[in-house]
């Protein structure tokens, strides 16, 4: 229990972190975000970017993700989307379904 908690508190802490990069800023009197973050279903193939955190309610999910090296701070990109979505973090690929792709929430670059 004292890993997950861990886990928890870093991905609050790092939730945080986003938010406040992400709050939105006037340019020409038009709101913008300056900072992008979307699950990685919402990425088209080719499209890169750095993993912002993991939103699995699921320690079984949780732990598997981990295992695989979807570590917030990663960078990841999408190599496919279907039948099933393939990613690549470090120098390893891997093939998801769509519920364990919309837990992987992204930073887009």
């Amino acid at each position: 229990m004292h890993n997950r908690d861990q886990i928890e508190e870093t991905q609050g802490k790092l939730w945080e972190h986003l938010e406040e990069e992400s709050r939105s800023e006037k340019v020409n009197g038009n709101a913008i975000d300056k900072k992008f973050i979307t699950p990685l279903t919402h990425l088209k193939p080719g499209e890169t970017g750095t993993i912002a955190y993991i939103k699995a309610g699921d320690s079984k999910k949780l732990r598997k993700l981990m295992v695989m090296g979807v570590l917030p701070g990663n960078p990841i990109e999408l190599n496919a989307d279907f039948p099933s979505f393939v990613f690549s973090v470090g120098y390893s690929q891997y093939a998801v379904d769509t519920d364990m792709a919309e837990t992987i929430i992204i930073k887009r670059e």
